[in-house]
């Protein structure tokens, strides 16, 4: 009984570091086109919006931790028995993709911040600016499609 009630605390928690992850992906896709708004009226203000939102993908990082953590815990619980099925199987892909897609992201965001604050008079900078943030909002969206996946494919759990 103590194991059901354990099964069950675990997938609350998995679907709230889900829930926590693909969230904060949606407020940093809104941050970021406020940004790309803000950025050819005021760098200054684009600037704070850029430090503001450095905190969200830490945090959204830790909500994947929880949930690979709470996973691990499912798996352990159940003696490994989604391991055997296909709709589990596509989750762990997608969710190997999201952490890639989470490095990259983090990568042109680096590249991002450095090219904001060291290159801010050149003028061939704006287009930089333009194309980087292109790049992240198409990470972004791709990580929002992979989170609505893993949700398909957890409320459907076909074999």
């Amino acid at each position: 009984m103590m194991t059901f009630y354990l099964l069950k605390l675990a997938l609350t928690v998995h679907i709230a570091g889900l829930t926590i992850a693909g969230g904060l992906s949606l407020a940093n896709f809104l941050v970021l086109q406020k940004f790309r708004k803000v950025y050819f009226s005021n760098e200054q203000r684009a600037l704070v919006i850029l430090e503001g939102n450095a905190k969200l993908p830490g945090i959204a990082n830790i909500g994947i931790v929880i949930s690979v953590i709470s996973g691990i815990a499912m798996m352990i619980l159940t003696d490994g028995v989604f391991m055997k099925q296909l709709w589990f199987e596509i989750k762990l892909g997608l969710l190997i993709i999201i952490i890639l897609n989470i490095i990259w992201r983090s990568s042109l965001k680096t590249k991002l911040k450095k090219d904001f604050i060291e290159n801010r008079a050149e003028a061939t900078m704006k287009i930089r600016i333009v194309e980087l943030t292109n790049l992240i909002s198409v990470s972004v969206l791709m990580q929002l499609i992979l989170f609505l996946s893993i949700f398909f494919l957890a409320a459907f759990r076909f074999n």
